[in-house]
Order: structure tokens, then sequence, then C-alpha cells
């Protein structure tokens, strides 16, 4: 039995298993001192290189032991991969840490994680939100799409955050959530050639289902 191909259809479990738990606990407590702590630790270093920072990290990687020996264990670690010494899981944990924080800046009310909301999902979501204020589906559509097309076009996933970043902080603004325990897995396997376009490829999908303009009601439309 081949186990290489075992272990790719698993490893990314115990990375959203964690993702999810750990978003959860923040959800569940937008208005408590740590969290607003944590998010706020998390926004300063969305920027940055993770190899070149320290702070981050003990609120990164403080959850069950058995998920984070699963999620460390570097499998699958891309030749190509610059940020040495750091597993793709770690790397991936804080991105996806990192780009919630900047969604769920100023806003206690709600999480602005929702399950099965793919990124592609939550952008045409977010390209409906915009045509409703300024008339325009096609157009602002149109916007968007050459934003997560230039994304699409980097090389390496270093190069993809501060696109993604942009656009996170657009769905902020609308108050549209998104999925981030498959982000995670998302970015993850953004870190591999074989898997990369796979996930880009879903994303501009994901997009392309966006509703026609007959499918905005005037009675969706925020007051």
């Amino acid at each position: 039995m081949d186990t290489s191909k075992k272990e790719q259809s698993t490893w990314p479990s115990p990375l959203k298993h964690y993702s999810y738990k750990k978003i959860q606990q923040w959800g569940n407590s937008l208005t408590s001192a740590e969290t607003k702590a944590d998010l706020a630790l998390l926004r300063k270093f969305v920027g940055k290189s993770p190899e070149q920072v320290i702070e981050p990290w003990p609120v990164i990687l403080d959850g069950e032991e058995k998920d984070l020996q699963e999620i460390l264990n570097p499998l699958y670690v891309p030749k190509q991969n610059k940020l040495s010494g750091l597993t793709p899981g770690e790397i991936a944990l804080y991105y996806t840490f990192c780009l919630y924080a900047i969604h769920q800046r100023s806003r206690t009310d709600k999480s602005m994680f929702e399950a099965n909301v793919s990124v592609g999902q939550a952008l045409h979501q977010l390209a409906i939100e915009r045509a409703r204020k300024n008339g325009s589906l096609s157009d602002e559509s149109e916007k968007i799409f050459k934003r997560l097309k230039a994304m699409a076009g980097k090389k390496e996933l270093k190069a993809m955050i501060p696109d993604l970043r942009g656009l996170v902080a657009l769905l902020n603004e609308a108050k549209i959530p998104m999925d981030y325990a498959a982000l995670a897995v998302d970015l993850l396997r953004l870190q591999s050639p074989k898997t990369k376009n796979q996930v880009l490829i879903r994303w501009i999908n994901d997009f392309n289902r966006a509703k026609s303009v007959d499918e905005i009601q005037p009675s969706e439309e925020k007051k």
C-alpha cells in the first residue's frame, strides 16, 4: 500500500481541528481582555514573515499536545520552502490566525468565522454587498476578481498574503465572515506545488458562482 497517499488524505485534519477550536475559543470570548490582547498582538505581525518573529508563537501554539504534535510533523515540506525551521502547518497557522485577527478588528458582537464559507464564496458575497451600494454587480465582481487573480499569480504563499490581507480587510468592512479552519488547510496546501493550483481554482470557481444582478432583491438591501 502506498503509505504516502494514506498520509496525504489525513494530514490536514489535525490542523483544521486545531484551527477551528482555537478560533471558536476567541469567537466565544470577543469581549474578554485576553482575547482582545491576543488578536491585537496577532494583527501586529500579519505583515511579517513567521520565521522572523517570536512574540505571537505562544498565542498560536497553546493548544492540545496531540493536535500540535501532528501539526508540527514536517510532512510534505516543499523543497522550495524558504521559511527554514518552520513546518508547513506552523506557517499555515501563523497566517490563518493573523488574518482572522484582521477580519475580527473592532468587532465584538459577532465572530467573523463561519463554517463552510470559502474564500471564493466570501468574496462573491462581498461583490454582491458592494453592488447593492454601487449598483453594478459586474463592475464590483470584476474589481474583486482582478485582486483574486493577481493573488493567484504569485509563486509563493508569502507573496500572496498582502493581497489576501487586503481582501480580508474588505470582508471586515462588509461584515462578511469566512471559514478560517478551512482557510488553514488551504494555506497549508498553497505551500505545495502539487496542491496549490487546486486551491486557487476552487477559490476562483466559488467566486464565479456569484448571484446575478436579478437575484439581488431590494428587500435584501441594507438599511
